[in-house]
């Protein structure tokens, strides 16, 4: 990956120190366009660890990342989005949330497609699912390669100090998904316990690679969308259903109970 690069000893020193990670950690340095278009956001990010991810999906991986320039710790995302003309990247849904003033939300602060110079920024499955040789597979979807930054970084919802913060963190990411939808028109569609994190005690809803437009009529893509173990008893139930905002909002109940029963 020609967009990843090694980071120099000094560079190295300087994030692990912020990050608190040891000596021994490898460290890469990283560069993605700033929203307001004024030059590049260069981040120091530690060696990705490889979780065991299945062959098909998005493979998101995050992680703290250091601010070379600023001198911060933000918060790095890494991820293959859906690439179809109707999907919102990443990036561009938060600037629209940003522009309606959506309240509980993260701040993107850079974000890209990574462009292209290699066919491997962009998945290939795609292109041979019409084949002669292939198995038939209507809903193989195409996928390209996106990086954001942003501004906080959360503590996930599951380490919640009391079932006082629990309650509260998950009511204020319902009031950004409340706004989100009845201000920007724009609907979340992955309420899960991964998307919420909290920060300075108000729970922050991210992850809106899923979100759609409300505009948009009827499905983008065959396969269902969500966090499987959260969706509501509709949409498991009835695989060509539309997602709607009840269908969220069920999803915030089972967010409270899952977390609830297992911590």
């Amino acid at each position: 990956d020609t967009s990843v690069s090694p980071a120099s000893a000094k560079e190295a020193a300087l994030a692990r120190s912020w990050l608190n990670l040891p000596d021994t950690k490898r460290m890469f340095k990283v560069s993605i366009p700033l929203v307001d278009g004024s030059g590049m956001l260069t981040l120091i990010i530690p060696q990705p660890v490889a979780p065991g991810f299945p062959p098909v999906g998005r493979w998101m991986r995050t992680c703290s990342a250091f601010d070379l320039l600023n001198k911060k710790v933000v918060m790095f995302k890494d991820s293959w989005r859906v690439s179809l003309p109707d999907v919102l990247p990443e990036g561009e849904t938060y600037k629209l949330l940003k522009s309606h003033n959506v309240r509980n939300i993260a701040t993107c602060i850079a974000y890209h497609d990574v462009p292209p110079p290699i066919p491997q920024q962009l998945s290939q499955t795609v292109k041979f699912s019409s084949a002669v040789w292939a198995s038939p597979n209507t809903a193989t979807t195409p996928h390209i390669l996106h990086r954001l930054a942003l501004d906080i970084v959360g503590r996930k919802l599951t380490k919640f100090e009391s079932s006082h913060q629990l309650v509260q963190s998950i009511r204020d990411a319902l009031i950004a998904h409340k706004d989100a939808h009845e201000l920007a028109k724009v609907l979340h569609r992955d309420l899960s316990v991964g998307n919420i994190v909290v920060h300075e005690g108000i729970g922050i809803l991210i992850d809106w690679d899923l979100a759609k437009l409300i505009a948009i009529q009827g499905p983008r893509q065959k396969n269902r969308t969500g966090t499987w173990q959260f969706m509501s008893a509709y949409l498991v139930s009835h695989s060509h259903a539309i997602h709607r905002v009840e269908d969220d909002l069920e999803s915030s109940l089972y967010v409270l109970l899952w977390t609830a029963l297992k911590y």
